[in-house]
């Protein structure tokens, strides 16, 4: 009798699936969809606490306050999975350049449904479905990933409030959007700090850039590229431990509070003699230090590097650049790449790790300094 009615009541249960009665759970959304206030496909908040929170299909737009309006409701959240269904985030930049959707500061990856049409992830980092636009950076990632060569455009608030380390933009990116890099590594674990102040040479390709795009940054030193035309409002606004700004010749406009505040006390803007540049830094009582790029090409020819190395197995050796006395490191920056990935890899430090296999291989270095000029050396690498 037992037998007979285990036997029905299996038979019942297969039933009942095959008619769509009993589902196999799969998480759908983090916590319940009582935590998802959603109204007309917007999500408006989220009630929850996990870290990880999935939000469910159906949701179309994302409001800026969904998670909350600060640091403090926003701690927990360590990853965020954005539904297929989503077409839209609402970046929530204003005058302040402060906040956004994702604005967690513990928030280390950001994912995407593979079936959304509009929004994808690589490395936990927000874009658009072709990666031509970075979206949003999570402020919780430290370590600075890497961005595909396919992105052009640096979305804005992209990464306002993060902390990197090793900052660099690939050269395919053309328009820094506003308030993009907004308090940059100019705070750490929530309180102001100079642990990560950043020395930056921005890309040939950069020939855009909008309001606010660095405001209160943790920048020491920055150069642009000779395509820049003009410089923004607000650019360096607050900037409190800016020391140098290299300006090109073919800059004819700065625009309103670009060094307002801090950054006027602070900066010292380097450009050439007679340049719009000049003009400026003298009506804004801004310190002004007149280079040329003969100076910087005839210091780039003196650079030097190691010319070649030896390595065990799976050992590694630094490739060391040896820059003329008046040449400063900030002045410059290096990129490296190894002829043979099977023999030795190079890190963008110029750390050389060797693989498990005897041979040799080629380092090209190219040097490029604030006024675009290159020099290219060579290191010779035998694994042994």
């Amino acid at each position: 009798m037992k037998t007979t009615q285990k036997s029905l009541l299996n038979v019942m249960l297969l039933c009942m699936v095959l008619i769509g009665v009993v589902l196999i759970p799969t998480k759908a959304y983090a916590g319940s969809t009582s935590d998802f206030v959603i109204e007309n496909g917007v999500l408006k908040e989220y009630k929850g606490h996990d870290a990880d929170i999935v939000i469910p299909e159906g949701v179309t737009l994302i409001d800026v306050y969904a998670f909350g309006d600060g640091d403090d409701d926003m701690q927990y959240v360590k990853s965020i999975t954005l539904p297929s269904s989503l077409s839209e985030v609402d970046s929530g930049i204003g005058f302040a350049y402060d906040f956004n959707a994702f604005w967690g500061p513990n928030l280390q990856n950001i994912y995407v449904n593979k079936d959304n049409p509009y929004f994808s992830s690589d490395n936990g980092i927000l874009y658009d479905k072709n990666q031509t636009t970075l979206i949003r950076y999570p402020r919780g990632k430290y370590e600075m990933a890497s961005i595909p060569q396919t992105v052009k455009i640096i979305y804005k608030g992209a990464f306002s409030g993060c902390c990197v380390k090793d900052f660099k933009l690939p050269n395919s990116v053309t328009h820094i959007g506003q308030g993009s890099f907004a308090y940059l590594n100019a705070y750490y674990n929530g309180k102001a700090s100079k642990k990560y102040l950043l020395n930056i040479i921005m890309p040939d390709s950069i020939t855009q850039i909008d309001s606010g795009a660095f405001y209160d940054a943790g920048i020491k030193n920055i150069a642009f590229p000779q395509k820049i035309t003009a410089l923004p409002d607000y650019i360096f606004a607050d900037c409190q431990n800016l020391a140098t700004v290299t300006i090109p010749k073919t800059v004819k406009k700065i625009g309103y509070g670009a060094f307002q505040g801090r950054a006027s006390k602070t900066a010292t803007i380097k450009g050439y003699k007679g340049s719009y540049a000049q003009k400026y830094a003298k009506k804004n009582n801004i310190k002004f230090v007149a280079v040329t790029n003969t100076d910087y090409a005839s210091l780039l020819k003196k650079t030097k590097a190691t010319s070649k190395l030896t390595i065990n197995k799976k050992k590694s050796a630094s490739i060391k650049i040896t820059l003329p006395k008046d040449l400063s490191s900030k002045d410059v920056s290096p990129t490296y790449k190894s002829s043979n990935t099977k023999i030795v890899t190079v890190s963008k430090k110029g750390k050389v790790t060797a693989k498990n296999k005897k041979g040799t291989a080629k380092i090209t270095i190219t040097i490029k300094d604030v006024y675009g000029n290159k020099k290219t050396l060579t290191t010779k690498i035998t694994v042994k």
